[in-house]
């Protein structure tokens, strides 16, 4: 009922429930420019884009008319920007970094642990569900990336990446465990109140600047 309002106007105006320029012609194309000499310039936003049959973009045609080793990539060049968008975004890819490298430390060093959990309650099939969807996620923004900067999918994923690798920490088979790295033994509430510290230092002396300074640009 919440989305109703929207998806009847979409009915009504572009004769589909579910129309979105983005995903119905922009992705099949190659960069900005056509998107705005094509479905754009012909008023994708207003109405269904006045153009000839032929002149439409669609999942077909970009089979038809891409090799594999140009889909490939365009699939490269997209990681590649999404790298680079997360080493000079605002910050969070440490944090989602910070997790991984924990849960993975955590997975291989307590192995049978790990593998007694995931059998429990059909967890391994959620957490396989879970991995194949975010590594969807991370290659359909990778091929979308050709044609809009992927700054927002690339934050919209980490904030999903960072929620399930605090949960395996949270409430996985790690949650009273203490590591050892030298003299210092540290649990997962204290990684947990490590990142917290980490996360209010960067607010104050790092986070806020950037914003300030990517706002005025």
């Amino acid at each position: 009922m919440t989305v109703w309002p929207y998806i009847q106007t979409n009915k009504r105006i572009f004769h589909s429930y579910f129309y979105n320029p983005s995903t119905t012609f922009y992705v099949w194309l190659d960069n900005w420019g056509q998107v705005k000499d094509g479905p754009r310039g012909a008023g994708d936003r207003l109405q269904y884009p006045n153009l000839p049959p032929e002149k439409l973009p669609s999942a077909a045609k970009y089979w038809h008319t891409h090799s594999v080793g140009k889909i490939v990539g365009r699939l490269g060049g997209g990681l590649s920007l999404i790298l680079r968008s997360c080493y000079t975004g605002f910050g969070y890819f440490k944090y989602a970094l910070f997790y991984l490298v924990a849960v993975g430390f955590l997975c291989l060093r307590y192995r049978k642990q790990w593998d007694h959990w995931l059998d429990q309650d059909g967890r391994r099939w959620t957490a396989a569900f879970v991995a194949a969807y975010l590594l969807a996620y991370l290659f359909l923004v990778a091929f979308y990336a050709a044609i809009a900067a992927p700054n927002r999918f690339v934050l919209a994923t980490s904030c999903r990446r960072c929620s399930r690798l605090s949960y395996i920490l949270s409430v996985g088979p790690f949650t009273k465990m203490r590591v050892s790295l030298g003299r210092v033994s540290l649990s997962v509430a204290q990684f947990f109140m490590a990142i917290e510290f980490l996360f209010w230092i960067d607010l104050v002396f790092f986070l806020f600047n950037n914003l300030m300074l990517k706002t005025r640009s």
